[in-house]
């Protein structure tokens, strides 16, 4: 019996060429998150920088990112990237320094971006959107530079820092 090798090889290519594939869009999908990851001991500690890749949804929950504590950080959302909290703030910080990248977003029920009690510096590429009340939010301070690809927007107003008496 003659076996044609090249037809072998061509079927064969097909199913594992999409076993490949499968397992790199499960690996892609199980590393799109924000690194290193935050909580509220305050993780992580100031000067760290943070870089969000990939899609994040929820991952310190009700938050997309943070807990209200992390303080002196800086948060880099790569282009083409989301960081999103689906019940409260995309991201929420005690007070940092946010960039979102070209075509990336920030997108919170509440608020895009929310430095609870304090400051906020942002450098704007992509979107952010508080669905509910604003895009950025500040407890004292917020210095943003909305760059030309960017956007701002809030459910009651882009951007507020609030000085709470």
């Amino acid at each position: 019996m003659l076996f044609d090798l090249g037809m072998l090889r061509r079927q064969a290519i097909g199913p594992v060429a999409a076993v490949v594939l499968s397992l790199i869009a499960m690996s892609s999908a199980a590393n799109a998150a924000c690194m290193p990851t935050a909580d509220n001991t305050p993780l992580p500690v100031s000067g760290t920088t943070v870089t969000c890749l990939g899609a994040t949804t929820d991952q310190n929950s009700p938050n997309g990112y943070g807990t209200g504590a992390q303080t002196g950080i800086t948060i880099n959302v790569t282009n083409g990237s989301s960081v999103t909290g689906s019940t409260t703030d995309g991201i929420a910080v005690h007070d940092a320094t946010v960039n979102n990248g070209t075509g990336a977003s920030i997108l919170g029920v509440q608020d895009g971006i929310d430095a609870v009690t304090t400051t906020i510096n942002v450098t704007n590429s992509g979107t952010i959107r508080g669905t509910g009340n604003f895009g950025v939010s500040a407890g004292t301070d917020a210095t943003v530079t909305n760059n030309a690809t960017g956007s701002i927007f809030g459910g009651q107003s882009g951007i507020v820092a609030l000085v709470l008496v």
